[in-house]
């Protein structure tokens, strides 16, 4: 008897108690937090479609705003961040077999990123002392989530925790970034290492890591067939080219970039041949991860096409085939699978996100198009505009569902 109120009092700790007598306003708010990554990924959607929108405005010459430092901070660290925390706080615990975190630990790493988020944002617009408060907050945000996530992986006692570790260690990278975002308001001569290494290693680097470990299961799962061997040297020679192109970017070494790219190549398609069982038809919810997977490939193709000096290919090529066919395309997809699986629905695509993944294999030609062509830009925003605010429409009621 002992034993089970100890256990209940632990629960009590981390769920927190819905009272029925409260207002119906009230209890939704906090159903909302029960589950950690409906706040996450909220914010991180919020994120995105305010950080284009005001982009749509500036190019324009509308908004008097740094557009590079606004841009890729929020693309490449705000938004990341959110949607990161919001799945590993979701899953990282089940793949540690440790107990659920605590509410009031990822409630605090929360509304430090709320904070971060509000007022770098009012800094961009009023004065870059106030942004470098939010860069410093948005650093310690992802700190505290490390320390968190570091201390259940060293609780766990499961025997192979080598994808963990290369997963917590890409996370680590958007400290630096972040850190260097905050350096680059008081020395500007950082502020292009923190976009590569907070693009290339903090960003591509955890959706990278974070599809090793789930796209094969799904597959594995859906065609019935035992998952391969994964090719560990060539996940971490991946993550190691990642750092190199970062380097290049920021030190603009056209060798480096080459070699990098080159490597990335190489491993990707080591571990896409590892994995060529999922290459296959598929459902919709399944083939957006094939799609974005390919995406991965092809950003690295673009890396060394553009290392060996083939002209109409530079760092926005490649920057946005990663960024929107890569990223973008899987946290699309990872996004309704969570936002369906833990709400109890179905996880099936629909024709309005089936409608919505063919938009995003749209987007990417759309958007580099976009790099020469001004129309072609003002579309990729709008494109990408409609295309949050469409999946915000979908799945917000699965994302505010008790």
């Amino acid at each position: 008897m002992m034993f089970f109120c100890i256990k209940l009092r632990q629960k009590s700790e981390f769920l927190m108690i819905l009272d029925y007598y409260e207002s119906p306003l009230k209890r939704k708010y906090k159903a909302v937090l029960t589950k950690p990554h409906q706040p996450f990924f909220i914010l991180g959607v919020i994120i995105a479609i305010w950080n284009i929108a005001v982009i749509g405005f500036a190019v324009k010459g509308k908004l008097d705003i740094d557009t590079v430092a606004f841009h890729t901070f929020g693309m490449s660290a705000l938004m990341p961040t959110a949607l990161f925390l919001g799945f590993l706080f979701t899953v990282l615990y089940r793949f540690l077999l440790v107990m659920p975190f605590l509410q009031k630990e990822y409630m605090s790493v929360f509304w430090t990123l709320t904070a971060s988020t509000l007022i770098s944002q009012v800094g961009f617009f009023t004065n870059s002392y106030i942004t470098l408060v939010g860069m410093l907050l948005l650093t310690a945000a992802q700190a505290m989530a490390l320390r968190i996530f570091v201390s259940a992986y060293a609780k766990s006692t499961v025997k192979d925790k080598g994808e963990i570790f290369l997963i917590l260690s890409s996370f680590s990278f958007g400290i630096v970034a972040s850190a260097l975002f905050a350096a680059s308001i008081l020395y500007p001569a950082f502020l292009s290492f923190a976009i590569s290494i907070s693009f290339y290693v903090y960003a591509v680097g955890v959706v990278f890591m974070v599809a090793q470990k789930m796209i094969p299961n799904f597959f594995t799962i859906y065609f019935g067939v035992e998952q391969p061997q994964k090719s560990i040297p060539a996940i971490v020679l991946l993550l190691t080219s990642l750092i190199g192109v970062a380097i290049a970017r920021g030190a603009l070494s056209q060798e480096i970039l080459l070699v990098s790219n080159t490597i990335g190549l190489a491993a990707t398609t080591v571990i896409f041949w590892k994995n060529r069982f999922i290459f296959r038809k598929a459902p919709p919810i399944l083939w957006v991860l094939q799609l974005g997977s390919i995406w991965l490939w092809i950003g690295f193709a673009a890396g060394v096409a553009e290392g060996v000096g083939i002209e109409y290919l530079n760092n926005l090529s490649q920057a946005h085939i990663f960024g929107i066919g890569f990223i973008t395309t899987l946290i699309i997809g990872f996004g309704s699978r969570v936002s369906m699986g833990h709400s109890g629905r179905k996880i099936v695509a629909d024709k309005s996100t089936t409608f919505i993944f063919s938009l995003m294999f749209l987007m990417v030609p759309v958007r580099l198009i976009g790099i020469y062509i001004p129309l072609f830009l003002d579309i990729s925003v709008a494109l990408w505009s409609f295309i949050f605010i469409f999946w915000t429409y979908k799945y917000l009621p699965m994302l505010l569902s008790d």
